[in-house]
């Protein structure tokens, strides 16, 4: 098996990953599978490719400045990073086929989705975290999230093909405040690596106690230095257990860059109450140095507001010390209560400390609480979990609907395709290969049943810019996908001479609207179609966006100076030869574009219609065009959060009110979100006089 994890693009550890990723990576790939991990380039010295061990390869892709970013401001470059990992995965693809997508967190997996779609295989998303629903209440230390946060959490939710959750308390909260369906969603809890955290004797410490006067026993907190991770609660704690069986408290960890003062606050904390020599800041440490910490601490507290599961608690457990930790998320399933360990309920200090002073003051206690955490920790191991993991991705491999994308149209043979003297206009060509793509229906808070007649046609839009599927025919592509047809765009050029905001350099524009375009399209569930004249992956021609001049207020115009290759300008047979091998690489039963027009005189969407009017010709389908008038009209509804969703994928190129309702153009001018789309029909051959 073949499978591509895919990480946050905001990562930043030495690794590329984090703790349960690498492990099941090395696991995957000892079991005789390849796995290929990709995230985002946090510095300069980082390889484009580096194998881990064999059978692993990570990749570093550029998406924003190549250093380590606060949280934040990370995901700002899920454009970028999406479309630089759509060019990885191409030559992924072509190395070997790649049976499944794994994504872990929400911003590798906006990304990744689509790419998953593409190559027609399931996608798997873990979150390890979940945004705080908007309104609710911070003072839990959970961080407040980006606006994207949430959509994209539910949005991964309802689309991919199963959800990996931690623990059990991951998975409710996944189903409660991402709305995923139950039944997609399956608990893998993590492993530990016995091999490396366990008892240990005597050997050799860590250098940094060289400057550290550990002279008595000491209890440990490790974990990121932020509020989320509470380890002022242990400060306050420690303060409350009596100076005479007071251990001392090492803190392990590095200072979130959200948080970049907290580590000073902690120091001003501890001298305040007058632990300054008590409390040990050592900063991060590496696997190794922590599993002795572990073992030769008297206690390890977890006093975290939220965890996921609690993998530092499970490491400590099978260590042989037991754990004071706090009764939230999954430490309830990390933490035996009375067993391995305490859970607190409380969160007040004085009743932390007493927690602490009783379980210090009974070595006897406390010595048969680490025996059985390590009994406890043994049965949790990366062989189990990967087993596990296997066995989930087996059963989407072998049942799942999705078809895997045939041999790809070759675009130098559309010189010999049926001309239109030898296919009466409404006769489909027979006897053509085409490639399919089909996806599971999303089963909560998405299109499942067939609310309108029809379904079961797939209409293939043709646009002109990123954006235009959104802001022209978002409503109806939902509608469409509502009521059981599949929805694929091609998009003619990549936008580069549209307006954007000043933020969008230059030169990074291209990669930035090409993977707006790949988010916005899977919020609105439709297959990427890619670009004209590259449908089947091998560019044999590219267009240029025209650019435009505005006529008046409401109507465009040519550019005088657009570019030799702008779209407007390019020879129409080709643009309607490259729309036929588009057409029949996806099967098309219905082709969709502007009106003659071009909606607002855009000279890129009237280049759309007439092109996108004779290849439906030529073909034998039919053509439809998107108008405002009394036609077929095609509603958001239920898909409105999608619709929205698919707007703010553009942030170079509009702002969403706060409200859903408006939408601000980057040149200034206001305007509703469109929550319907009119599609009119007629034959083809009526719609213009043959191209002479």
């Amino acid at each position: 098996m073949h499978t591509s994890p895919t990480d946050a693009p905001g990562a930043g550890d030495a690794g590329g990953m984090n703790v349960v990723e690498h492990h099941e990576a090395l696991t995957l790939a000892g079991l005789g599978h390849r796995v290929d991990v990709v995230t985002r380039r946090s510095s300069q010295g980082q390889p484009d490719s580096v194998a881990l061990a064999p059978g692993v390869m990570l990749h570093h892709l550029e998406a924003g400045p190549a250093r380590t970013l606060a949280k934040s401001a990370t995901d700002q470059y899920i454009p970028q990073f999406a479309a630089a990992l759509g060019q990885l995965g191409r030559r992924l693809a072509d190395e070997a086929p790649v049976d499944l997508v794994h994504s872990h967190h929400w911003m590798s997996g906006v990304a990744a989705l689509p790419l998953a779609r593409a190559w027609g295989v399931p996608h798997v998303q873990s979150y390890h975290s979940v945004a705080a629903p908007p309104g609710s209440q911070l003072s839990d230390g959970e961080p407040p999230e980006s606006p994207d946060r949430v959509p994209g959490e539910a949005l991964l939710a309802r689309e991919s093909d199963l959800l990996v959750a931690i623990s059990a308390a991951e998975a409710r909260i996944v189903v409660e405040r991402c709305g995923a369906d139950p039944h997609r969603v399956s608990i893998v809890p993590p492993g530990v690596d016995l091999e490396l955290f366990h008892p240990q004797g005597p050997r050799e410490a860590p250098a940094w106690t060289a400057e550290v006067q550990l002279d008595r026993p000491f209890a440990v907190v490790a974990g990121r230095l932020q509020p989320l991770k509470a380890p002022d609660l242990a400060i306050r704690a420690l303060a409350h257990v009596p100076e005479e069986v007071r251990p001392a408290l090492v803190v392990a960890g590095a200072a979130s860059a959200d948080f970049a003062d907290y580590e000073a606050y902690l120091r001003r904390l501890a001298d305040e109450a007058g632990l300054g020599a008590s409390v040990h800041m050592v900063g991060p440490q590496s696997r190794t140095e922590l599993a002795w910490l572990f073992a030769h601490g008297l206690l390890t507290l977890v006093p975290s507001h939220s965890e996921t599961f609690g993998l530092v608690a499970l490491e400590s457990a099978a260590c042989g010390t037991p754990v004071v930790a706090a009764a939230s998320g999954g430490l309830r399933e990390a933490v035996v209560h009375g067993e391995t360990g305490q859970l607190m309920d409380s969160r007040q200090p004085e009743d932390w400390g007493l927690a602490i002073t009783k379980l210090v003051t009974r070595p006897q206690a406390l010595g048969w609480m680490g025996t059985v955490a390590r009994v406890h920790a043994r049965r949790f191991t990366w062989t189990a979990t990967v087993t596990e993991l296997l066995r989930l991705y087996d059963q989407l491999i072998q049942h799942s609907t999705l078809v895997r994308p045939a041999e790809p149209i070759d675009h130098s043979a559309k010189n010999s395709l049926p001309r239109p003297e030898t296919n009466e206009p409404g006769e489909p060509i027979e006897n053509v290969e085409h490639s399919t793509h089909a996806w599971p229906t999303p089963q909560t808070n998405g299109p499942v049943q067939t609310t309108e007649p029809g379904g079961g046609r797939r209409y293939v839009f043709v646009h002109a810019h990123p954006d235009d599927e959104t802001l022209s025919s978002g409503a109806a592509i939902l509608a469409l996908r509502r009521q059981g047809d599949e929805v694929v765009v091609v998009t003619a050029t990549r936008g580069e001479r549209g307006e954007t905001t000043a933020s969008t350099a230059a030169d990074q524009l291209v990669a930035v609207r090409v993977g707006e375009r790949a988010q916005a399209l899977a919020c609105l569930g439709a297959v990427d179609g890619g670009f004209l004249g590259d449908v089947d992956g091998q560019a044999t021609r590219r267009y240029t966006d025209s650019g435009m001049i505005w006529l008046d207020a409401t109507t465009a115009g040519p550019d005088p100076h657009a570019p030799a290759d702008a779209f407007c300008l390019a020879d129409l047979d080709d643009v309607v030869a490259d729309i036929v091998a588009a057409a029949y690489h996806w099967d098309a039963d219905v082709l969709v574009s502007y009106d003659a027009s071009g909606g607002y005189g855009h000279p890129d969407h009237i280049r759309c219609h007439e092109a996108t009017v004779r290849a439906a010709d030529q073909l034998g389908v039919a053509f439809q065009w998107l108008a405002s008038g009394d036609c077929q009209t095609l509603e958001a509804g239920p898909d409105l959060d999608r619709l929205v969703a698919a707007h703010r994928s553009y942030p170079s190129q509009l702002t969403v009110s706060d409200d859903d309702m408006t939408l601000t153009h980057v040149g200034g001018q206001i305007a509703t979100i469109a929550t319907s789309t009119c599609l009119c029909a007629a034959d083809p051959a009526d719609l213009y006089a043959p191209h002479m």
